[in-house]
């Protein structure tokens, strides 16, 4: 993680886990499905502004401070960048794909 965003616990890693609201797309298309660590939990104007700033098929859902993102045509072709999720959602966040967070959710003994 970076300086931007707060430590999380095994338990965090086991609630990021949880919450997962795709999980087909976890399954089927991991490292398309995205997770941003927030430093500040985002309210819904501010998660409905986000989804609005949406101009590709991508699609965002969050849960406290923690945005999860499906890129159906990959992040590096989209313009649902970090700096806008940081700029919709007015905190910092910080990103890994779920294949990434899965590994992390074990080291940290979450799964």
């Amino acid at each position: 993680m970076t300086a931007t965003t707060p430590h999380r616990t095994a338990s965090d890693w086991k609630t990021v886990l949880a919450d997962n609201p795709f999980p087909e797309e976890a399954e089927r298309d991991p490292s398309h499905l995205l997770v941003m660590f927030l430093k500040d939990a985002p309210d819904r104007e501010q998660v409905t502004a986000l989804q609005k700033a949406i101009t590709g098929r991508e699609v965002v859902r969050a849960k406290g401070r923690h945005a999860y993102v499906v890129y159906p045509d990959g992040i590096g072709r989209s313009r649902l960048t970090s700096a806008l999720i940081e700029k919709k959602l007015t905190t910092r966040g910080t990103g890994r794909n779920w294949n990434t967070v899965v590994k992390i959710g074990a080291l940290a003994g979450a799964s």
